[in-house]
């Protein structure tokens, strides 16, 4: 069977070979933002226990598990088959118009894990967390901060106390398993100012724009690795941790690769967090824009060049027309 969701989150499964419907899950209103970003569900083979299921996770945080020959909820997961992610949060998630699920669950043995979409302007807002629930019954499992509250690793790094009252940062994108391991690596966004002046929040601001390791049982934090100090670009992390296998001088690494927006690719080791190539910590342009602060250095991978342009110059500007070239250089045609 071949299992999708619909531009309004309903789920279908077809018959692979011919298309034909077998039975469709119709979403129950209200779903608030009504067309919200979506990308697909999840499927769990089941075992002696239970049967196979569809985690089906919605734009407005509710977590759906469906059994997978028939797309009947599972009445004894959650209520009724729905887990209701909003629940439990400092800021209640009806405050954030943005809050819900736009990624699929990962899956690892009974537990599923979960992200996030939170709004990104303003400040106030839910806090980013990542949640780890039995796939079983719904209950929840443990959760880490990607915000870290007073105590918390991380948590320094946001200066002058400007973690109170902060919402985010998201975790809207996949969520990737190690499967053999035992880990769950999380890339995070953005706190919430996103391209804004954030001269209140001084500091690095973890765990915004880093990946973030953990054992898939516990959620204990193994390690984490920042790919940009401070954001002012909204360079969240937006593609799956992809798992590799990397020979060097002739012994296996077990990897992650990290992308970022900026065209950036760190290998890392998947145990340690260790980069398997080099990484700069290379001085940046400054802002000239009162109260703007730029971290003065950002992570740099040696190995593989940035696969994306990051400069201009002016040789490099429009040059259709003399017009458009004289305008493109002087800001006028003449």
């Amino acid at each position: 069977m071949m299992y999708l969701s619909t531009n309004k989150q309903n789920v279908v499964a077809l018959e692979p070979e011919t298309g034909k419907e077998i039975w469709r899950y119709t979403l129950a209103p209200p779903l608030n933002p009504p067309n919200g970003a979506h990308r697909g569900v999840a499927y769990w083979a089941g075992d002696e226990k239970d049967p196979a299921r569809i985690i089906h996770a919605t734009s407005d945080g509710r977590v759906i598990a469906l059994d997978a020959k028939t797309g009947v909820p599972i009445k004894t997961f959650g209520s009724n088959g729905v887990v209701d992610t909003r629940i439990g949060y400092a800021k209640p998630a009806p405050e954030d118009p943005l809050f819900g699920c736009t990624s699929p669950v990962a899956i690892y043995k009974d537990m599923f894990y979960i992200g996030q979409r939170l709004q990104e302007g303003g400040r106030t807002g839910p806090a980013g967390v990542a949640r780890a629930y039995n796939l079983r019954t719904g209950k929840l499992v443990w959760t880490f901060n990607g915000l870290p509250q007073a105590g918390e690793p991380g948590n320094e790094t946001w200066e002058n106390d400007s973690w109170k009252g902060r919402g985010g940062p998201s975790l809207w994108t996949f969520i990737t398993i190690d499967a053999e391991r035992g880990l769950v690596f999380l890339p995070w966004g953005q706190p919430q100012w996103d391209r804004a002046n954030p001269a209140e929040a001084p500091g690095m601001a973890l765990f915004s724009d880093a990946i973030t390791a953990h054992d898939a049982n516990t959620g204990k934090l193994k390690w984490f690795f920042q790919t940009t100090h401070h954001d002012l670009w909204d360079f969240d992390l937006v593609a799956a941790p992809m798992l590799i296998d990397m020979v060097r001088n002739g012994k296996k690494y077990p990897v992650v690769i990290v992308t970022t927006k900026l065209g950036a690719v760190f290998f890392l080791d998947r145990v340690t967090g260790i980069p398997m190539f080099g990484v700069e910590e290379r001085p940046v342009p400054q802002s000239d824009i009162p109260n703007q602060i730029v971290w003065p250095t950002q992570p740099f991978p040696t190995k593989p060049p940035i696969l994306a342009r990051t400069d201009m110059k002016r040789e490099d500007l429009a040059n259709l027309s003399p017009n458009r070239g004289s305008f493109a250089r002087n800001g006028s045609t003449t």
